[in-house]
């Protein structure tokens, strides 16, 4: 099955009669009904047929009556009703009743790239928009240029067009469908368990509505000022209807969460617990803007909403202190080249020194603290779900254990001495015309999409994350003054007129969070729809007493460049594919690991090559499972000497033990 959409020109139009048309899908048929809310009310039953369609998709009819649903089978239904969010948006685009068998649907098994194609498929049928003129086909399925390929592409099911004589289109590509709180909906299991939840448990909600770029908290004993585009609804006011909210997520696209207002918590049930107790860092979550405190009990991870524009969150209970000690002790002990702890840099292809970041790297790509805080990260951003197929090599696209291999740069460890400071940029990378990498997120291409800090250490002053496109609380030169009156730049040893000191004065009066062991902070580098978020732009404050450690991870669209599955730019795509099959490398899935019987080995590390430092692999240390290329040439090393060398064959599937 090709991955892309062939026409996006063409849009279907809802209608009675089209509804009754026939319909496709890629399980067992079943009875369900479908209650399509409509101006005329009419009611549509799906009845199964043993018709198979010239693609070989088994084919159901669908019929319908104008007035009230008609029992096709002695099944009891279940009403489900469902608000639609596009995605990264706190606003409805539509709605839609469906009248489904659970009994049916709950006996047959589907993976849930069958769930997602049928809830878009019914959901494209029944839906009522806000707007006229949307269309969730249209929504789902951007077409091949705007539509990254992600390694689970091929196992998409493309959601068939009724059959009809205004509708031309080809099958078009599904959302993945996430509640509001980032889980992706894989199974009818939990459709039906968000529909029971609902049933026995009222929602109503406190929602802050903001119509312009403001900062606002929502604060409802606060009176409703008529003349201001933010307003704060109280929850006995505010009618909640028992709708399961969905957000759709265009095929090749990622879950993105839509604030509402500033201090609004997401609270994160579906995610497992830590096993350890984690860091409680709600006592004092302060920021210049806002002070937000939130409970919660540590089962339960939670964002809170420290910004609408960007879109900034407080994340609670994601690591523990043991994993923030570890984390500092790999990158003191870390002694490779290229990752232990060293002088800053940036570039997207060398280290390039920028004297206006100070700081102090270390990366730790493979650590068994690392890949634990990569998974949760993962999972935090509803990217890395539970519910994988099993492992298939499809075009050098699926990531083994579970993990979506080459979509983030690793953990990265940072500490800041007093005064090291860095100034304000953009996680987002610069496209280098010098690399094949196709950096376009708004297309095809792949950037840095989130980013997570994690805060390892307490600041006694200073080192905040300041965002210097929030709204200022007053002018650069008041801020300036005051901070010159404080002395707190001058005890640090900051000169006046530097660019540090100009960079205290801006953490003052934009949003600035404080470091504080076990806080951590999410925040997007691209909006939804892959573009730049210049709103981002962030900077590390100078150090004004005491010392910082922090880690980082940044989290791509795509798999980022140099892995399998890289977008690449057209002329280069083309020039590959212009190649002879034999000249074209093989990917392969490689595992590393170390047997533990040889005691030469005890401490060892895998390199690439001669000069990349890959990960540790001594006798306590995990395997090392990745995709490479044949031909590619590896080698193992003990205290800097190389005792064993690998060189890739053409098999899919290989493992090396030492």
């Amino acid at each position: 099955m090709q991955g892309t959409s062939t026409s996006t020109s063409m849009s279907m139009s809802i209608s009675t009669s089209s509804r009754r048309r026939l319909v496709r899908r890629t399980l067992v048929p079943i009875w369900i009904q479908l209650v399509l809310v409509t101006v005329t009310g009419a009611v549509v039953t799906v009845a199964p047929t043993t018709n198979t369609s010239n693609t070989g998709i088994p084919t159901t009819n669908i019929t319908g009556t104008s007035t009230t649903a008609t029992a096709t089978a002695a099944t009891s239904t279940t009403t489900i009703s469902i608000t639609i969010h596009q995605n990264g948006e706190a606003e409805s685009c539509g709605s839609a009743d469906l009248q489904l068998s659970k009994t049916d649907l709950l006996s047959t098994v589907h993976d849930k790239y069958q769930v997602e194609q049928l809830i878009t498929q019914w959901l494209s049928q029944a839906l009522v928009p806000q707007q006229s003129d949307f269309k969730l086909e249209d929504y789902c399925d951007m077409g091949p240029e705007k539509t990254p390929i992600l390694w689970d592409h091929d196992h998409l099911r493309r959601v068939p067009q009724p059959n009809n004589n205004n509708n031309n289109r080809n099958p078009f590509l599904p959302c993945r469908w996430h509640t509001q709180n980032g889980q992706r909906i894989t199974s009818f299991t939990q459709l039906f368990d968000l529909a029971t939840a609902m049933t026995e448990s009222p929602i109503t909600t406190i929602r802050g509505i903001v119509d312009d770029h403001r900062q606002h908290t929502c604060d409802n004993n606060l009176p409703v000022d008529s003349h201001s585009t933010h307003q704060c609804r109280d929850a006995t006011t505010t009618t909640a209807t028992q709708s399961i909210h969905l957000v759709a997520v265009p095929a090749g696209r990622l879950f993105v969460f839509a604030p509402t207002y500033v201090g609004q918590v997401f609270r994160l049930s579906h995610l497992s617990t830590i096993p350890e107790s984690p860091i409680d860092s709600s006592s004092s979550t302060t920021t210049t803007t806002t002070t937000t405190t939130t409970t919660s009990s540590p089962d339960d991870m939670t964002l809170t909403v420290l910004s609408l524009f960007p879109r900034v969150f407080e994340v609670q209970y994601l690591f523990t202190k043991q994993e923030a000690s570890e984390l500092i002790t790999r990158a003191l002990t870390e002694t490779s080249p290229t990752h232990k702890l060293t002088r800053s840099s940036t570039g997207t292809t060398s280290r390039t020194f920028f004297s206006r970041r100070t700081s102090e790297t270390a990366f730790d790509p493979q650590g068994a603290v690392a890949v634990r805080l990569k998974q949760r990260i993962l999972r935090l951003l509803g990217i890395l779900d539970d519910n994988l197929p099993s492992p298939e090599h499809h075009r050098g696209r699926h990531p083994p254990n579970n993990e979506w291999v080459g979509h983030d740069d690793g953990i990265q460890i940072l500490r800041y001495n007093q005064t090291t400071a860095y100034a304000p940029h953009l996680d987002f990378l610069t496209d280098s015309s010098a690399s094949p990498h196709n950096f376009d997120s708004s297309g095809v291409g792949g950037n840095r999409f989130a980013t997570v800090l994690l805060y390892l250490s307490d600041v006694t002053l200073g080192g905040e994350t300041v965002f210097t496109q929030t709204e200022a609380s007053h002018t650069l030169d008041d801020a300036l003054q005051t901070l010159r009156e404080s002395g707190d730049t001058k005890a640090a040893g900051i000169q006046v007129g530097s660019w540090e000191e100009e960079m205290v004065a801006n953490c003052r009066r934009h949003l600035a969070i404080s470091p504080k062991q076990g806080r951590a902070v999410l925040f997007y580098n691209q909006h939804p729809n892959g573009q730049v978020d210049n709103t981002s732009l962030h900077g590390g404050c100078p150090i004004l007493h005491g010392e910082k450690w922090a880690a980082n991870l940044w989290v791509w669209n795509t798999p980022r460049r140099n892995h399998p599955g890289a977008p690449l730019k057209t002329e280069y795509h083309q020039a590959t594919t212009k190649k002879a099959t034999t000249n074209v490398p093989t990917t392969v899935s490689v595992t590393f690991r170390n047997s533990g019987m040889d005691p030469a080995v005890q401490i060892a590390e895998l390199w690439y090559d001669e000069g990349r430092y890959w990960g540790p692999l001594g006798h306590d240390d995990p395997p090392l499972q990745f995709d490479t290329y044949q031909g590619h040439r590896w080698n193992i090393r003990v205290n800097g000497q190389v005792v064993h060398r690998f060189v890739i064959g053409p098999e899919e599937d290989q493992e090396f033990v030492i």
